[in-house]
């Protein structure tokens, strides 16, 4: 029995010793890093698409000019396409980015279009009137 535990002992122990030596480091540190990559430019572009709800928000409002609504948006479109490029450099995504990525887009594709015509208030869908200024919405929340 002695025997037993001290030959498992001494194999854990040689495994515990020769595993990293036999690990490939270049592949296990790249990966990290170009997903905290992927993660940084997927966060900009993030920051940068609610920056364009926003001023399409503000436009539509009332806030802003149609001249600085024009130059602001061309401005955050042409980060929006540089942080793009950026990532498209970087080559395709695990199978769960593109996944995450998929979501992302048919959220936005749900939620476009869901503003009041009158005020610029963000409603939701169903919504037959604005819960901010009370006009009526047409085609359930989508004006």
């Amino acid at each position: 029995m002695i025997i037993l535990v001290a030959l498992m002992l001494a194999a854990s122990t040689a495994y515990f010793i020769v595993q990293p030596l036999l690990r490939t480091y270049g592949q296990d540190q790249a990966r990290p890093a170009r997903r905290k990559v992927w993660a940084d430019l997927a966060s900009q572009r993030d920051a940068i698409n609610s920056s364009i709800e926003d001023l399409e928000f503000e436009f539509k409002s009332g806030s802003l000019s149609e001249q600085d609504y024009a130059d602001l948006k061309a401005d955050c479109e042409r980060r929006a396409a540089s942080i793009a490029g950026e990532i498209s450099k970087l080559g395709k995504g695990t199978r769960a980015e593109e996944e995450m990525i998929e979501k992302q887009v048919q959220e936005l594709r749900r939620v476009k279009g869901l503003f009041c015509s009158q005020c610029g208030a963000r409603s939701k869908e169903g919504d037959k009137f604005c819960s901010a200024c009370g006009s009526r919405l047409s085609s359930g929340g989508q004006e």
